[in-house]
């Protein structure tokens, strides 16, 4: 988890992301 960059180039990452903001916004 040194560059976040790499986690922007996995699109199964980019969803995994936006999943977990869903949770935190509920």
């Amino acid at each position: 988890m040194n560059s976040s960059s790499d986690l922007l180039t996995s699109p199964e990452q980019i969803l995994n992301i936006r999943l977990m903001h869903l949770y935190v916004a509920c």
